[in-house]
């Protein structure tokens, strides 16, 4: 169940940095005022990639060094799950 959801988290992870890069590419602002400012200076992709990569790569090391269960990967896929159902609000009312 562990490796099930670290699957899911890393497709959450991709569907939020995708829903986020069509979003701001299409006139959305980034919500978060901290990722606003990453982006404002290092440009979308790359700090999608600066925030997305090392967080991916390390819940990656922890669930197959057997450092974390399922509770732990349950209460970090939850909040995922939330942010992409806010990206795609936002996309939706949008209309774009």
């Amino acid at each position: 169940m562990t490796y099930a959801l670290l699957i899911l988290f890393l497709a959450l992870q991709a569907a939020d940095a995708y829903t986020t890069i069509y979003g701001v590419r299409n006139g959305l602002k980034e919500a978060n005022p901290i990722m606003r400012k990453l982006f404002a200076k290092l440009g979308l992709y790359v700090g999608l990639v600066l925030l997305k990569v090392p967080i991916a790569a390390v819940v990656v090391y922890v669930v197959l060094t057997g450092q974390v269960g399922v509770t732990f990967m349950m209460w970090l896929v939850l909040p995922f799950i939330a942010l992409l159902a806010n990206n795609m609000y936002w996309l939706r009312k949008a209309r774009i």
